[in-house]
């Protein structure tokens, strides 16, 4: 799925008719609220607590490193010619910060390179808050349904806010978290083993073809006629079809869709997925520069942002992730 998400964005990047891959972002909300949801609830079963201290330190080491690379990649690409306009004295703050978003609202020309990292910060945002919430209420009942809820009145004010045509307001933390709480709700229903027998009976298999048609056909629209009250409609129907996209397959794990999300050419690019949507802005924003032909420059572009995300895997992210070890929950005392 995160081949997936990337696929989408890095069509957008590469050329801005093809509007609809900035739902690949939302894919990427739900599937970080599914993910870490479902970490947080397993700790505090198997330890009885969630070591928050250790949460954001295994976080730290997961994402840190690689932005450190891509910083100085902007950085170095910035005093090219050719390169986007990019004030790195107002954005990197905001960037080593994860505070890029509420920048971006009100000043994106000035991020350049930066732009896109905005998804980052409302990642890292969420995260920041999040083993808070999920060690408070974990055992609350309708836990799941609240969370929906809230999805639900988020999407409902973010199509308001598109509608008075608010600057920047799919930006905003709280205009785009219904992505994570979906895919959080997902993970508290899956944690209760009495709704796998209920998901089961309602033929789960038919949930990702119809999760694919439902990532799809938003992506059509955008692409014909791109908007922000339609952007709006589609962010919160792509949220909800990438919750079905994920249930199906942790359910069906032999259907068809979940045995070609478990090819190994997608899973390839799902493990490189972070470095590649750190790294394929600026690099193509450089390459868009130059004056070569429309195939040179694709291949160029996914060629260059594919070699810098492999190495930063392997010789960045990858050490990183070994220290991430030492962070690990401990498994309950029996």
């Amino acid at each position: 799925m995160r081949a997936l998400a990337i696929g989408l964005v890095l069509a957008y990047h590469a050329d801005r008719r093809l509007a609809g891959g900035i739902l690949g972002v939302d894919l990427f909300f739900v599937l970080s609220g599914f993910l870490i949801t479902t970490l947080l609830l397993d700790e505090r079963v198997r330890t009885g607590r969630i070591a928050v201290g250790n949460f954001y330190a295994r976080r730290a080491l997961r994402l840190l490193p690689a932005l450190g690379v891509a910083i100085v990649l902007v950085t170095v690409i910035h005093r090219l010619p050719g390169a986007l306009p990019t004030d790195l004295a107002f954005g990197l703050p905001f960037v080593v910060v994860y505070a890029t978003n509420w920048a971006s609202v009100y000043s994106i020309p000035r991020l350049g390179t930066l732009g896109p990292y905005w998804s980052l910060a409302i990642e890292e945002q969420f995260y920041l808050v999040w083993p808070w919430v999920i060690g408070r209420w974990a055992r609350a009942r309708r836990l799941a349904e609240i969370f929906v809820g809230i999805a639900v009145v988020m999407m409902v004010a973010r199509t308001g806010w598109s509608v008075m045509r608010w600057r920047g307001s799919d930006r905003i933390t709280f205009f785009r978290a219904d992505g994570l709480l979906l895919g959080a709700a997902l993970a508290v229903v899956l944690a209760r083993r009495e709704a796998h027998n209920v998901l089961r009976a309602l033929k789960a298999a038919w949930l990702g073809p119809l999760a694919l048609a439902g990532i799809t056909i938003p992506w059509i629209v955008l692409v014909a006629r791109d908007g922000p009250v339609t952007r709006s409609v589609a962010y919160g129907c792509v949220g909800i079809a990438g919750a079905a996209l994920i249930g199906s397959v942790v359910l069906v794990p032999t259907s068809l869709v979940a045995s070609v999300l478990r090819t190994r050419p997608l899973v390839a690019i799902g493990r490189v997925s972070y470095g590649l949507y750190l790294f394929n802005y600026p690099i193509f924003t450089l390459v868009q520069a130059q004056g070569w032909s429309a195939p040179v420059k694709v291949i160029v572009e996914f060629s260059a942002t594919a070699l810098v995300a492999v190495v930063s895997w392997r010789f960045v992210e990858q050490p990183a992730l070994r220290l991430r070890r030492r962070f690990r929950a401990p498994a309950a005392a029996a």
